[in-house]
Parts: C-alpha cells; structure tokens; sequence
C-alpha cells in the first residue's frame, strides 16, 4: 500500500472524515485466519495511510452490520485482546523482517502494545509506545485515528522514498473471526514480523534524535514525635545516536512507580522467573536476551509461557534476595548497526547493609545471518569490593529458522570465585510446525557449578530431554473452529547418575466459534527428591 503526504492538518478525534483521508489509498482486501483460512471478511473494512514530518498517520473505518454487537470487555492499558473487537496494526521500520511494533485498540481507545524481536519469538509486553488515538462507534460500525510520532519509532533516515513493513488485524469477538490484510498461516499472529505487507511512499521522513531528560525529586514528611523529611533528586536522559542505536544514562535512579510482580504462590523446591518492570531496563531488551529462548507459534517446552534459565537477567541489578537496593547511576548502549544487533550496559549499585557496592558490565552481539538467522555471544561482569561476590560469565548461540524449521542453540559458562570446573550449560532445540502437525524436541545439559549469578536458572546438575508431537484440526461449521491434541514427555536425569523427575502429558486444547477455550489434559509424574529443601519455613525430607 503506499502512504499519502498530508495537506492539511489532520485532527485526531476518532471520526475519519478530512479530505486527506478521502484521497488517500485505501485497502479493503482482508482474509481470514479464523474461523474459515482464506476467506474474505464477513465485514468490510477500510484502511488508510497518511504522514507528514512530525507523524505518521492511520485510519480504519471498521463497517458493522449490527453495531451493538460491538464487544468491548475492558478499558485497561494491555487488555485482553482476544475478549474484544479490535484493531491491530504491525510496524516493521527497519524493513528487516526481524523486529518491529505491535499495537492493538479495542473500539473504545484501550491500547496494548509491545516490541517485537526475532520475527516474533521474542515479544517485550511491558514497552510502552507513544499514540495518540481516538475512536468513535456509529451506525455503520466503529472508525478509530491513529497518530504515532516520528520521534518515537525508529528507522533509517534515508533521502527519497522508503519502505516500511506493515499488517493489520481486525477482530471480530463475536463472530469468532480474525482478519488479515497481508495473509498469514492460521497458526501465526501479528507477531510474525515477516509476513507483512509493504508500506510504500514515505519520503523524506526524519526520526529526529529523540532527546529526552526526565529529572525527578522525590520528598516526603513524617511526622510522629518528631518531624523527619527526606528528599532525593534523580535524572533519566535518553538520547538516539543514530535513528538505531540509542543511548540510556540514568542517575540515582528512581523505580519508585513500577508496578509491583504479580501474587504467585510456589509449591515447589525451585525458584519462580520473574519478568523485568522497570522501565529503563525495557529499552532494546530482546537484544539482551540469551538463553531458553522459545517461539509463541510453536510448543517447544513443558510449559509454553515458563522460563527456566536465562544469561541476563537485569532484575538480578539493584535487588538483593527481594530487597531493594540503590542504582547509582549507569548508562546503556543498544540498537541496531547494519546487519548488527549491540548492546553494552554499565550500572553501579550502592553499598547497603551486607551488599557491598557492585558493579555490572553486559555486553551482547548479535550478527543477523540469511534471512531469518542469527549467531550471537555474551559477556557478562560483576565486579564489587568483595572478591567472593566477584562473578563472570559467558555464552555463544545460534539460531537458525530455514522456512518452517527451528533449530535453536547455545552454550554458556560461568565463572565465580574457587569454582572453576562443572560450569557449563547448554542445550539444542528442534522444531518444526505447518497447518496440521507441530514437533519439537530440546536437549539440555546444565553442570553442578553452573551459576549465571546476574541471570535466572531454576536448577541444575541434570540432563533434560523434551520430546512433543501435535495435531491440528480445523473446523468450518459448528460449534468447534480447532482442535489440537499433543503429546510429551519431559524427562531431568540428575547427573549423579539417577532419574530426578519424568512428566508424560496427553491433552487437547479447543477453540470454540464463539473463541471460548478448553484446554484438559492429562499428567503422570515420577519425582525422586534424594535432598532435603525448605518450603515456606517447613523441611520437606528426602
């Protein structure tokens, strides 16, 4: 599709109604994933482009032949998509079918949105965009405007015309249908970078350097007895090198508004992942991941949304066995360079009670390689006043996608003071998946002394081995729209020579019309547990 160049100004109120939009190209091909592949939209809808210097902007007049069936489940920032009508659009800057933005509206304004890395193995839900967006229902359906600053997305300020990728989605809850402009596999999303479309036209757009200073004070009284104050004054500064690479300098940081973990309760001996919240350590994140990497499309693991190990974890800086301790200041370098994925952070913690002052150094490499590859290393230091807090660690991968294949890879080491052997981890993951058969299986080894000190691993000392095979089928009438029974076995072989643990599931997961979902299944376990741990103050003997 090709984007038109503003006349005049467009205001965002939700009603899709300048004379701009009227001349602009539109698209009206839309296909469906659900609930019958390949088949057009039971709706018509009308998408347009327009952009200027400061904005790029997008229309969708979304036609409804009953408008109060119009469904809308929620008001919140990142709600749940699949409750709603919605709206979607992709944005691939860079072009390079890899990485890019994924934002979704309801018919009421409610936004969510994410950055996509690796053509959609890897989603950051907790980066928050910059839109400003307004949406209207009326008797024809429901329209929505969409303004994003140019400022805020990132992409190469070339002279002349550029190329964007691009994709849209629209939902209609009640209908139990998915619409795709760009057609995509039924078992795929948004999410998948690299089947999008082309927006054309774009001439002479600057990202600008994105400059931005966020100073805070932080004070407050308490008066009991006595009268006590406190304040504390902080400064964030972000700046774009270039329209790809970005640089973060943070001191005496604040994280005094991050939105507090989620309440889990945990019934078992090993340690629960976490995700990051803290908006400075959001930026450029996917780079930073090494690890247990998955992709949402396929079943690679035991549990498809759980994590059990990975090099980085920046949650590990500036907390101690659940407390917080003080960011001093530090700076971040990540982005894009050529065929380059770079990233180098530094950031000092304060001294505090029995933790000493600490200093962290992560630096990732990441080469893009054919079209949907990538081969990497890490390096990761923590250097403090005491020497046995001391910590190093290191990791190479690869990743490889050749159509419908994965092999995903890597092996790492860590090195902490007195400890210098039984330190590796490694582990090889194969995968493959079309429209009716998903199969996967991952060999994983991780050594005793393996400690990745400044990342996450939730045990060690094991052999593990995962196997799965499923099956799809789709259904265009009745009740049912997909059916998906699988089967896997899930195996730690502790390396003193024994079976720790073995897990074989046969379950299903449907889709209804209506979207509902069942999932059921059924588990045999055999645990053997030779060490004695401690659950919630109770020892639980071997």
């Amino acid at each position: 599709m090709n984007a038109g160049l503003v006349s005049d100004k467009i205001i965002i109120d939700g009603f899709v109604n300048e004379a701009d939009w009227s001349k602009a190209d539109s698209i009206t091909d839309f296909y469906q994933t659900q609930p019958i592949p390949g088949l057009r939209g039971t709706e018509r809808t009308v998408v347009r482009v327009l952009y200027d210097n400061e904005f790029l902007y997008v229309s969708a007049v979304l036609y409804d032949s009953d408008p109060s069936g119009i469904i809308i489940q929620s008001l919140e920032q990142d709600f749940e998509s699949q409750d709603n009508d919605c709206f979607a659009i992709m944005l691939d800057t860079f072009n390079d079918d890899k990485s890019g933005y994924g934002f979704l509206f309801n018919a009421a304004g409610a936004i969510k949105d994410m950055y996509i890395n690796n053509d959609g193995s890897s989603i950051n839900s907790a980066w928050e965009g910059i839109v400003n967006r307004k949406t209207s229902i009326q008797d024809h359906g429901w329209e929505i405007e969409l303004a994003f600053p140019l400022t805020s997305l990132r992409f190469n300020p070339n002279e002349g015309s550029q190329d964007w990728g691009i994709n849209f989605l629209r939902r209609i809850r009640r209908k139990g249908e998915d619409i795709y402009w760009s057609p995509i596999e039924p078992y795929e999303k948004l999410l998948v970078i690299s089947k999008g479309g082309t927006l054309k036209g774009l001439n002479n757009i600057k990202p600008g350097r994105n400059l931005q200073v966020k100073p805070f004070v932080i004070g407050n009284q308490i008066n009991v007895d006595e009268s006590s104050n406190n304040s504390d004054t902080g400064l964030d500064f972000k700046f774009s090198v270039t329209p790809s690479l970005t640089l973060d300098m943070t001191y005496n940081t604040d994280f005094s508004q991050v939105d507090s973990d989620d309440e889990r309760v945990n019934l078992t001996r090993f340690p629960l992942f976490f995700p990051e919240k803290r908006d400075f350590f959001l930026e450029n994140a996917g780079i930073f991941e090494f690890g247990d990497i998955s992709n949402y499309t396929y079943r690679m693991k035991p549990e498809r949304w759980s994590r059990s190990f990975t090099m980085f974890h920046s949650r590990r800086i500036g907390l101690e066995s659940g407390s917080q301790i003080p960011i001093l200041g530090g700076g971040r370098l990540s982005g894009k360079v050529g065929n380059y994925d770079l990233g180098y952070l530094n950031m000092t913690s304060e001294s505090m009670g029995d933790v000493p002052l600490m200093k962290f150094n992560v630096t990732r490499v990441r080469r893009n390689i054919f079209q949907k590859s990538n081969i990497g290393a890490i390096f990761i230091d923590r250097n403090s006043g005491d020497q046995s807090r001391n910590h190093q660690s290191a990791g190479i991968d690869l990743n490889l996608k050749i159509n419908k294949l994965l092999i995903y890879s890597y092996v790492s080491q860590t090195d902490n003071p007195d400890i210098k052997n039984n330190n590796l981890a490694g582990r090889v993951v194969v995968a493959w998946r079309n429209n009716k058969w998903d199969l996967a299986a991952y060999y994983k080894k991780v050594e005793e002394n393996f400690d990745p000190q400044v990342g996450f691993i939730q045990r060690t000392n094991v052999d593990e081995t995962f196997a799965t095979v499923g099956m799809h089928k789709r259904f265009t009438a009745g009740r049912f729209r997909n059916l998906n029974p699988y089967f896997q076995v899930n195996q730690y072989d502790n390396l003193s020579g024994y079976m720790e643990y073995r897990a074989l599931k046969a379950g299903f997961d449907i889709l209804f019309a209506n979207r509902a979902m069942l999932f059921a299944g059924l588990t045999q376990t055999e645990e053997m547990i030779k060490t004695a741990f401690t659950l919630y103050g109770a020892e639980v003997p071997d």
